[in-house]
């Protein structure tokens, strides 16, 4: 492998991928920024693809038969969890009401997980029985302990890579 196309919809998932692929399997590949304005070639042997393309634009497995989930990689290289997305603000703009708000829009986008799926997941082109298990079984919505321990496990590897330029220390509210 010497190339990976990237789907930059995601830096974080980008630096993730450098990451796996450094520190599980030796490799190096040159990143080439892929999306629907500067799409892969189709001779590509590598591909990063985050999001919704994973499950609706992904190539066959027959093209690309060696495939990597991300979240599996990290769980595999570190014991721990991977945090892909989180709700951060400002130090200087925090406030308990506004941590109280956040966590009440988690709570009630939870319980209107099958409401979500039936209204949504045809018009993004999910299977709505793999888009429940999707919310229901393989997102978690908490930020554990050990999360906060991935979290920190990926800057520390990300910065040794010179991957990561800012660490910032993450105060959490809750």
């Amino acid at each position: 492998m010497t190339h990976l196309y990237a789907d930059t919809d995601s830096h974080t998932s980008v630096i993730l991928a450098q990451v796996i692929l450094r520190e599980l399997y030796k490799r190096e590949p040159e990143l080439i920024a892929a999306n629907m304005y500067n799409p892969p070639p189709a001779e590509a042997q590598t591909l990063l693809l985050i999001g919704d393309k994973v499950v609706n634009g992904a190539p066959s497995d027959v093209q690309y038969p060696f495939q990597l989930d991300l979240g599996e990689q990290w769980k595999l290289l570190t014991g721990l969890p991977f945090v892909f997305a989180m709700w951060m603000m400002p130090a200087d703009k925090a406030n308990p009401e506004l941590a109280a708000l956040l966590a009440e829009a988690r709570r009630r986008g939870g319980e209107m997980t099958d409401h979500l799926v039936e209204k949504y997941a045809q018009e993004k082109r999910w299977p709505a029985d793999l888009a429940r298990r999707y919310f229901t079984e393989y997102l978690q919505y908490a930020v554990t302990p050990r999360c906060r321990q991935g979290i920190e496990k990926f800057f520390e590897l990300a910065a040794k890579q010179s991957l990561l330029t800012l660490h910032r220390k993450i105060q959490y509210m809750t």
